[in-house]
């Protein structure tokens, strides 16, 4: 999605579409990126501008939104609310929640924010998780993209050089290292166990002690089955 400004579509088995979201207070989304669903339905989705960069990344338009931020579509939809400040982000992109979903955690160019959940959706108490993730090399080993939240809540984030394993408490646990630049990663395989990482040109296969928290299990497993 990065070459585009909007969220979706979603696809149904029936070949109908819905867009989720496409604008913000009348103005075009940036290049929505990555995108996360609470277990009551309610969907959060980063906003990044490179997707309109002159760049292989993206295609190049003009830049309308002006800030890059954190966006959320209430359950059953709804008006776009951006959910955190403006300046909160440089260009925001992977998302994951912690087991019980009080937790969300959001990536950039550097580094892992967590945020508070409430019940109506609304973050707060931002603060830093983790920095010094990404890459200013050129071309470079990759900065934080993909994020998953295992079932012991400890944070997985495809970064510079492989795969950045953090505690909840954002200890680093470790990284382990990629022969490409990781860019997305998912538990999936018969016992949920396998992690999927999509590299710079190709998918391999990691088998982990660990899989995804119960409620992302649950909805992933509820999809597959329709």
């Amino acid at each position: 999605m990065r070459a585009r400004h909007q969220l979706g579509p979603e696809e149904f088995r029936d070949g109908r579409q819905e867009v989720v979201a496409f604008h913000f207070q009348g103005t075009y989304l940036n290049s929505p990126n990555d995108v996360v669903a609470r277990s009551d339905g309610t969907v959060y989705f980063s906003d990044p501008d490179y997707g309109r960069w002159d760049h292989v990344v993206g295609v190049h338009r003009p830049l309308e939104l002006g800030f890059q931020g954190v966006f959320l579509v209430p359950a059953g939809g709804g008006e776009t609310r951006l959910v955190v400040d403006r300046a909160e982000f440089n260009q925001p992109n992977g998302l994951c929640f912690s087991p019980d979903e009080s937790v969300l955690y959001v990536d950039d160019l550097d580094g892992v924010r967590a945020f508070d959940v409430a019940p109506d959706g609304t973050l707060s108490r931002p603060r830093t998780l983790a920095t010094g993730m990404g890459d200013t090399a050129v071309p470079g080993r990759g900065n934080p993209d993909g994020m998953r939240c295992d079932e012991r809540g400890n944070v997985w984030v495809t970064a510079r050089g492989g795969i950045w394993v953090l505690s909840p408490d954002g200890e680093l646990l470790g990284v382990v290292e990629t022969p490409e630049t990781p860019a997305n990663l998912v538990w999936g395989g018969e016992d949920w166990r396998t992690l999927f990482v999509c590299m710079s040109t190709t998918v391999r296969t990691l088998e982990t002690r660990v899989g995804p928290p119960p409620p992302v299990r649950t909805m992933a497993e509820k999809a597959l089955s329709r």
